[in-house]
């Protein structure tokens, strides 16, 4: 019984887009701090640092879309439970 209600849960919640999204926040955290502990010069000119802080919002805004397909595609598989 308790197996076929995880079964369930596992089928209507998006558990591993969820869980790549974190892992991919996880990762887009470490590069950002490689980036800032070894890879600026030792003199960082404006350029350098807005091209890291552009590269950090282009992963951010992935990730986020990531998480709300996750929640949205979530959200869609639980209305259709309902009806």
């Amino acid at each position: 019984m308790i197996a076929a209600g995880l079964q369930g849960l596992r089928h209507k919640t998006s558990w591993r887009d969820k869980a790549s999204a974190y892992y991919a926040k996880r990762d887009m955290l470490d590069e950002l701090l490689s980036r800032l502990q070894f890879q600026l010069p030792l003199c960082p000119s404006a350029d350098n640092i807005a091209a890291i802080a552009a590269g950090h919002d282009t992963v951010r805004k992935d990730i986020g879309k990531r998480l709300f397909e996750a929640n949205a595609g979530e959200d869609q598989r639980l209305k259709g439970d309902k009806h």
